[in-house]
């Protein structure tokens, strides 16, 4: 579920196997510390940050990867994660 919902926001430019990788690494490490409240949610949330930062970077070095941003909600670095989290939660009922 989670690497068709990237597959559909970016475009065939972004390895989205090493975002889903990642992601799941970042989330069992961050479980490891504090159980999570919404795994599901904070999971999407991780990698759609994660493919974003990859796109950034790959834009910095010149490269155009395509994809739907429109649809991507661009978290504020203000927030804090339990906000982000009960916000998806509540976009996901």
């Amino acid at each position: 579920m989670l690497r068709a919902w990237l597959r559909s926001r970016f475009a065939n430019d972004l390895d989205v196997d090493d975002v889903v990788q990642e992601a799941y690494m970042r989330v069992l490490k961050a479980y490891k510390e504090k159980p999570i409240q919404a795994p599901k949610a904070f999971l999407f949330a991780t990698a759609r940050n994660i493919a974003l930062n990859m796109v950034r970077a790959a834009a910095v070095r010149g490269e155009n990867i395509k994809g739907n941003w429109d649809d991507l909600d661009t978290l504020d670095s203000g927030e804090d994660i339990h906000e982000i989290i009960q916000r998806n939660q509540e976009l996901e009922t």
